[in-house]
């Protein structure tokens, strides 16, 4: 990969940061009822928390402001941790892979949404990571199942997914993810559709998405005018959001959610 991840998750297609997150983060309804279902499901009695991929932040503000636990977020993108820290929230700059902290230091670890985007060796080391931090819990979440696609680069012509999933977790592949923690609960949250021919049609109908860079050769799209909203054009309002609406799925969750707790005597 020639891009780095920096560069890759900083980028938001001409849009300001605070932009994105109202447009593309609190302005999405269902991005925004995952996170608030997150939330409530951080076990009883814990005081102290680390969001690992804390992205803009909006996770730790929505835990501080529903259960009144402050905690500490980390992300690899810069531009995300400058704005977190501007909404007042503890996000420090840091990879997955290598957490800066001690064992055991927080009752609670959370990873949601993130587990997929992660490449070879960085995914086997963030797994140890979450288990080596966390004191009791783990709470994690990846799409459920995701059929996942994939678009050609305009420039170069590399086979890219469009959200940067490197796996997908199909129901009951989750149980051993983390070393010396026990699934204690496994929940399914949000609703979509499946339907494999509209998934076999949008590679032909997709278009490469406005605030996509590709990670083989860094290419962008042209800005696109913005609407009076000030938001860009997302990708899938175009014909593939329509074929896919148009045409009957069967109903799945969107999202796999998995608790752990630490096993009893495990190092």
């Amino acid at each position: 990969m020639t891009v780095s991840g920096q560069a890759y998750y900083g980028h938001y297609g001409g849009l300001s940061v605070d932009d994105y997150v109202r447009l593309h983060v609190r302005g999405n309804v269902t991005e925004m009822d995952r996170m608030r279902r997150m939330v409530s499901l951080v076990p009883d009695g814990v005081g102290s928390v680390l969001d690992v991929g804390a992205g803009h932040g909006v996770f730790l503000q929505e835990l501080a402001a529903a259960r009144g636990i402050v905690g500490t977020g980390i992300e690899i993108t810069p531009a995300k941790v400058d704005y977190a820290r501007s909404q007042g929230v503890d996000l420090r700059l840091g990879d997955a892979g290598a957490l800066g902290f001690g064992d055991r230091t927080f009752d609670a670890v959370v990873c949601t949404e993130v587990l997929e985007h992660l490449p070879h060796g960085v995914y086997e080391a963030a797994c140890a990571e979450l288990a080596r931090v966390a004191g009791r819990w783990v709470l994690l979440s990846v799409p459920f199942d995701e059929r996942r696609r994939f678009i050609a680069c305009p420039y170069c012509g590399a086979r890219v997914n469009p959200d940067y999933h490197f796996r997908s977790f199909a129901p009951g592949c989750i149980a051993d993810l983390l070393p010396g923690f026990r699934l204690r609960a496994e929940h399914h949250l949000g609703r979509s559709r499946h339907n494999p021919l509209v998934q076999w049609a949008r590679r032909f109908v997709e278009r490469w998405p406005a605030m996509l860079l590709c990670p083989c050769c860094g290419y962008a799209p042209p800005a696109q005018p913005s609407t009076v909203a000030g938001a860009v054009e997302p990708a899938q309002s175009s014909l593939a959001r329509r074929l896919a609406t148009a045409l009957p799925g069967w109903p799945r969750p969107t999202w796999l959610v998995g608790l752990y707790e630490r096993e009893t005597g495990r190092a």
